[in-house]
């Protein structure tokens, strides 16, 4: 699969969730594992690795036990980890649309 089609797969994954902070968490892995992929474009490559980064940041400490992520702290009810984790989705999002026009561009 191509990396366009991987990310859009990830994109649609997340966007299945109700709640972001639990869609971030459960494709980060699959973002970590495209984000080394040798066919990214340079100009896609800093936010790829900013992504990647700020995906690691989240991870929760027990893989088993989601929530001790910081994304579901319960400093403002959970809302400051809610809020980070849809930039998050969004900039996943934005992303997998920047590739998916890139290669339309490319094959026109």
């Amino acid at each position: 699969m191509e990396l366009p089609d991987q990310l859009a797969v990830i994109a649609r994954r997340i966007s299945d969730y109700p709640d972001a902070r639990h869609a971030v968490i459960n494709v980060a892995d699959d973002f970590a594992a495209v984000a080394t992929s040798p066919g990214i474009p340079d100009g896609h490559r800093p936010e790829f690795d900013d992504l990647a980064r700020e995906l690691s940041d989240i991870k929760p400490r027990f893989p088993s036990q989601p929530t001790t992520s910081i994304l579901f702290d319960r400093a403002g009810l959970g809302k400051p980890g809610r809020e980070r984790a849809l930039r998050i989705a969004h900039r996943i999002e934005a992303l997998s649309r920047d590739l998916a026009a890139d290669r339309a561009g490319r094959t026109t």
